[in-house]
């Protein structure tokens, strides 16, 4: 289970992602723990529509690539 070092999330505007809640003596050994560390200052509506891409079979591979080109860091 321990894959928190190499995962980002985008997480679109209508989501509400429990993985991504830490708390205090969450034992991330047997449970997701997903440490947030950033936020999406502007271009939320970009995250948006990534979420809305048509997914196969399965739902979690979209039927087309979705690629990010650039990410400004501030």
């Amino acid at each position: 289970m321990n894959t928190d070092g190499s995962q980002f999330y985008l997480v679109p505007s209508d989501s509400t992602p429990s993985h991504l809640d830490w708390n205090e003596g969450k034992d991330c050994s047997t449970e997701p723990c997903h440490t947030v560390y950033g936020q999406v200052i502007s271009g939320q509506d970009v995250v948006d529509a990534i979420s809305e891409v048509a997914t196969a079979l399965g739902g979690d591979k979209p039927t087309q690539d979705v690629r990010l080109i650039s990410v400004v860091r501030s």
